[in-house]
């Protein structure tokens, strides 16, 4: 198992709180060849007609991948210049951007109903940078559609369907001795950043198998997952950033692992960590009841 020693934890912690390993991968990776099958993060041009515009730059974006007839969350981000990056994966992308700041709960997914219009679609294949312009006013806001109550509407929602990426990461979750295979009911993923703040980065589709798929990072990020052993009803939305206290800090560092990111489309694997009994999706509600396992990685791009 790639549990880390707590002396190895205690160590990554300092680099972590400092915003070493945070400030790593924060670029482009751009690797081609025989390494990786193309770059690990897409940058969109957001910018109206690609050119310059302070109305737009700095922006917060919720990104959301559709599944079938749903929506479902992923990670937020921050523009930067007008440009934001978004997973190199098959998909496609809505992408919702907020001025100044993202409402404070994020529905889980949203359903979707009648299709996202050709018009409002921009199509493009997986390259370093791909233009994606214009605003989908065809399109209602997927927060508020989700049933978030907000006295704002987001200032741009614009679609990006990505192709010539790759598949979604496959994640197994093993118990802590790794000795069999756990299979969720629901499991949500959370980053954490500076050691004290979680954001939400999705609820995660789960295969036969018992595989759950997650989007495939483009830097280095260091992640909670919460699972439950069957689905469980009344959560639709959840506190989308909020404190992670030292002393589960703590316990996540005994917990984390740091498995490598496969370039085929095989599973990593994860193993549960039962005393870190972190529970964010249960924040600021009361129908939503603790998950049963966890699980605390890094990714290195």
């Amino acid at each position: 198992m790639n549990r880390l020693p707590q002396t190895i934890a205690a160590t990554l912690a300092l680099s972590l709180l400092s915003g070493g390993l945070l400030g790593c991968g924060q670029d482009l990776a751009g690797k081609g060849g025989s390494e990786l099958p193309g770059p690990l993060t897409v940058v969109v041009d957001i910018k109206p007609g690609g050119g310059s515009s302070s109305t737009v730059s700095g922006l917060q974006w919720r990104l959301w991948e559709q599944q079938d007839t749903v929506l479902l969350a992923r990670a937020a981000a921050t523009d930067s210049a007008g440009r934001l990056s978004i997973p190199n994966q098959n998909a496609v992308w809505v992408l919702e951007g907020w001025e100044d700041s993202l409402p404070r709960r994020v529905p889980v997914s949203v359903p979707f109903k009648g299709g996202i219009p050709d018009s409002c679609i921009d199509s493009v294949s997986s390259t370093v940078s791909v233009n994606a312009s214009h605003a989908c006013a065809e399109i209602a806001s997927p927060t508020r559609v989700g049933g978030v109550s907000a006295s704002r509407v987001p200032f741009k929602v614009t679609v990006v369907r990505l192709h010539d990426g790759l598949a979604p990461l496959r994640l197994r979750l093993a118990d802590a001795d790794g000795r069999y295979q756990i299979v969720p009911g629901m499991a949500r993923l959370w980053t954490l950043a500076d050691g004290d703040t979680l954001s939400f980065a999705g609820q995660l589709s789960i295969d036969g198998n018992g595989y759950m798929r997650m989007a495939r990072p483009g830097r280095t990020g260091w992640y909670l997952l919460e699972v439950w052993p069957e689905a469980v009803a009344g959560s639709g939305n959840v506190v989308s950033r909020q404190p992670f206290s030292q002393g589960r800090f703590v316990e996540y560092l005994k917990c984390l692992e740091i498995p490598g990111i496969p370039t085929e489309d095989v599973p990593v694997t994860l193993h549960s960590c039962p005393n870190l009994a972190a529970n964010p999706s249960s924040a600021g509600t009361d129908t939503v009841r603790a998950a049963s396992q966890w699980a605390a990685f890094e990714f290195i791009p």
